[in-house]
């Protein structure tokens, strides 16, 4: 009688113990199911750019019969160019000067010939795998600077609309990789105030996989306002909408 009384407790414990089981796995799933609900949500990508508003009649940059030279070699000579808001890419073999242009446009570098000018605060600028985004502060340390009433839901949804890993945002950008590095400074640039109208990109897509480049392309071809990129790739050119070329 003991030993079926046991038995019987048992059976009922061990049914209650299903039954309890059950409904917890029951709450995971629906848990989980709603949480990749929530994460699927797609904010528009437009959504992650500020509006320009209408362009000012002067352009960002303008060079003037420019030259430069590396020793004896003459690199580029009686180069002349404006932009504003138009996109640009720079293209041509290695140690064509395509960086010295570059330099020389933003004012970093003087030319051997020529006269360069360019509103620094309409452009934004990110070097060779983000060399001059380099800092000790975090995406969300910037962010945070940038904004008047910074909170953690809206740096959360800016990293979710630019498709950024929340996991790098905390990080010192210094010790992010290269391509990290470089979709990390476009967040940045996107949300400083006042905006930047000309994004100027040397080699963005150098160490990026392909899920990095592909986010990268979405981005940029969303973006508002002119693009100056040097790339050798045909392809992520066509993909974020530069159609004009200027070939050293």
């Amino acid at each position: 009688i003991k030993l079926n009384d046991k038995r019987s407790y048992k059976q009922e414990s061990q049914g209650k113990r299903r039954v309890l089981q059950g409904m917890r796995i029951g709450a995971a799933r629906a848990g989980a199911k709603a949480a990749r609900r929530a994460l699927g949500v797609e904010l528009p990508l437009k959504s992650a750019w500020p509006a320009l508003g209408a362009a000012p009649p002067t352009p960002v940059l303008s060079c003037e019969a420019l030259a430069a030279t590396a020793g004896a070699r003459t690199l580029f000579a009686d180069l002349s160019l404006q932009l504003g808001r138009e996109r640009l890419a720079v293209r041509g073999p290695n140690g064509s000067g395509k960086t010295t242009l570059v330099e020389i446009a933003l004012g970093l570098r003087q030319p051997a010939r020529g006269r360069a000018r360019c509103d620094t605060s309409r452009v934004g600028y990110i070097a060779q795998n983000g060399a001059n985004w380099r800092l000790d502060d975090s995406v969300v340390e910037r962010l945070a600077a940038q904004r008047d009433a910074p909170s953690p839901a809206g740096i959360a949804a800016i990293l979710h609309a630019h498709r950024f890993p929340l996991a790098l945002a905390d990080r010192p950008l210094a010790t992010l990789s290269p391509g990290e590095r470089v979709r990390a400074a476009l967040v940045c640039l996107g949300h400083r105030r006042p905006a930047p109208e000309l994004l100027v990109l040397d080699e963005p897509t150098q160490d990026l996989d392909f899920v990095g480049l592909a986010a990268l392309e979405a981005v940029l071809a969303a973006w508002p306002g002119g693009l100056l990129v040097v790339s050798h790739d045909p392809e992520f050119l066509a993909a974020i909408g530069v159609s004009r070329s200027l070939a050293l």
